[in-house]
């Protein structure tokens, strides 16, 4: 039983799955982890000449050529996410993080949508992607279309807004399907312009692992870099264990 499984491995689900694996119970990862990089030792000024050329793209001076920031999203005319940055919106459940959401994504639709009037977003014509892991079908369309849409004034869901219902996808697949959807979405308009990811520990098995919490914050990061994107990653707040305060569910948070 789970509860056996849980109390042999004392907790630890990254053994525990790893255990159901083994024992046919379980689909096989997609990926293992994998060991860190060995660092290179130069042992001559030729070989480290040639280390330093390696990694010279990554080097800052001066004459580094970088584009400005564009503010993206602005509440109270305050630059709150530009592109290639990564926002987290958390919040204790039933706070408000999905409404709040619903009004970001219809003034990206339309800067005049009803509600929010001190959220502003960039006008753009790149899609926005959003990915909800916890809401039933039904409750994601009614959101799509009393909340968003009617919001932005539109009858029709327009193909700038691409939203996907991930709760039945295996978790382990959803980070590859996210990538994919976005990279065609950049080939298809050009460009990409918001990610929105609720909730992002959805996307990993264990929350208080800081391998896998480690591992999902580099990948954000890396979509937002990549699609020079603003991505937003939604996390809940928890009770802690005495109840006297809230605080980011597990290592991720």
């Amino acid at each position: 039983s789970s509860y056996l499984i849980y109390y042999r491995f004392q907790g630890d689900t990254i053994k525990a799955y790893d255990w159901l694996i083994d024992n046919g119970h379980a689909p096989p990862r997609k990926e293992k982890p994998t060991k860190p990089t060995e660092a290179a030792v130069p042992e001559n000024q030729h070989e480290a000449l040639n280390l330093l050329d390696k990694y010279a793209h990554m080097k800052i001076t001066e004459e580094t050529h970088v584009e400005k920031p564009v503010p993206i999203l602005t509440v109270n005319s305050v630059g709150v996410l530009h592109t290639g940055e990564l926002l987290t919106l958390s919040g204790e459940s039933k706070s408000g993080k999905s409404a709040l959401l619903s009004a970001i994504i219809s003034k990206v639709l339309n800067n005049e949508a009803q509600g929010f009037e001190i959220i502003k977003t960039e006008k753009n014509e790149w899609p926005i992607l959003h990915f909800d892991t916890e809401q039933p079908v039904h409750r994601h369309k009614n959101n799509l279309m009393y909340h968003i849409m009617k919001r932005a004034g539109l009858s029709k869901c327009p193909e700038q807004l691409m939203s996907y219902n991930l709760r039945s996808m295996a978790v382990l697949d959803r980070r590859a399907m996210v990538t994919e959807i976005i990279e065609s979405a950049k080939i298809k308009f050009g460009g990409v312009f918001m990610v929105i990811l609720d909730g992002s520990a959805d996307f990993i098995m264990d929350t208080n692992s800081i391998e896998q919490s480690t591992d999902i914050v580099h990948w954000m990061l890396t979509l937002s870099t990549t699609y020079n994107c603003g991505v937003i990653n939604v996390i809940h707040l928890n009770p802690s264990a005495d109840g006297t305060y809230v605080k980011q569910r597990g290592h991720l948070g």
